[in-house]
Parts: C-alpha cells; structure tokens; sequence
C-alpha cells in the first residue's frame, strides 16, 4: 500500500498542489505546466482500467448454440416451465420484466416471456459443453478457449467471461479458489 500511495503522492497531488502555487506567484507557465501531469496518468489510469474490465476489447467466442442444464436463451417460459423447476418467487430486477428465482436457478424473463438471463449454482446443471458449478476454471479455459477476460470485484468472486458478439450473449463463470461457483448466461 505504501508504494501505491507514493505514486499517488508524487504523480497527483504534488503536480496539482505545486502546480497552484505556481500560478499565484508569477510563473503562470510552469504552473499550467505541472498542473498537467496528472492528465496523462489519469486517462493512462482510467484507460488501463476500461480495457480490462470491458468485452468490447476481446475475440469473440462461438457460443450460439449454449444452454445451462435444458435452458437456452429466448426459450418460453410458461407453466410447464415452473412445474419443472419447482417453486419459485418473483424477485425485483431493473435488468428483467420478470425474475424468477428458484431454489439454485434464477431466471430472467423479457416483455415477450423469453429467457434473457439463466444463472446457477446448481451443480447439477452443466453448459452445453459439460461445463459445471464444481468444475476448475482451468478447465472452462481449456473448454472454452482463450478468448475471455476475467472481472475482479472487491467482496465478489471472480468471474471469467465469453462473448458472442454475433449472437450477442455473454457466458460468465465465477470462481473462488479456482473452482466455479456459479454459471451465467444472458443476453447482452
């Protein structure tokens, strides 16, 4: 943390502070001038970030044809739908006209009553290239290739993602130690 909060230190705060004592005395340019630094550090900073964390910036993988367990994207949902999965609860979603959530299933439901979004921790419930909750992540890389980023969110697992810009959807697997923990299909 100590090195992190030097570079802080050195490449932000004493550029600017400098930088504004500069222009108040009469060395206006060296003042612009140390003001300044800081911008390429930033976007340096913000573009490093936008380019890790956005699947604009991978190869897209063929994932046309993906389910989870008998569940493909844009299925109908109707009443033999929940008979099958059992009893369930709508849950509030911005993302969904309608969510269902199921005892390790959730799915997320359009205006049209498709499925837009399919997650599980049900181990029991593989991808359509057996890939399941349990399995190793080296495992997905190996199955699914290496086209993918992988997402780190502070107090969340990790997750490793697929797109398929053509059929626009986005495979992810969260993983804890290396082990998924929960497998999400959806619309993008």
């Amino acid at each position: 943390m100590g090195l992190i909060l030097m570079a802080f230190l050195l490449l932000i705060v004493m550029p600017i502070g400098l930088g504004l004592a500069f222009l108040f005395q009469a060395k206006k340019k060296l003042g612009f001038f140390m003001l300044a630094i800081p911008l390429p550090v930033v976007l340096f900073i913000v573009g490093w970030w936008t380019y890790e964390v956005n699947h604009h910036f991978v190869k897209s993988t063929q994932l046309g044809h993906e389910k989870i367990g008998d569940i493909s994207l844009y299925d109908p949902v109707d009443n033999k739908f929940a008979e099958k999965y059992g009893s369930y609860r709508n849950i509030d979603n911005v993302f969904y006209h309608v969510t269902l959530e199921f005892r390790k299933l959730t799915i997320g439901i359009n205006n049209n009553d498709k499925i837009t979004f399919i997650s599980t921790v049900d181990p029991k419930m593989a991808t359509i290239n057996n890939i399941q909750v349990g399995d190793s992540i080296q495992t997905v890389k190996e199955t699914y290739g290496k086209n993918n980023y992988i997402y780190r969110d502070m107090g969340m697992d990790d997750s490793l993602h697929y797109v398929d810009r053509k059929e626009k959807i986005h495979l992810q697997f969260f993983y804890h130690d290396d082990i998924v923990t929960q497998i999400v299909l959806e619309e993008m």
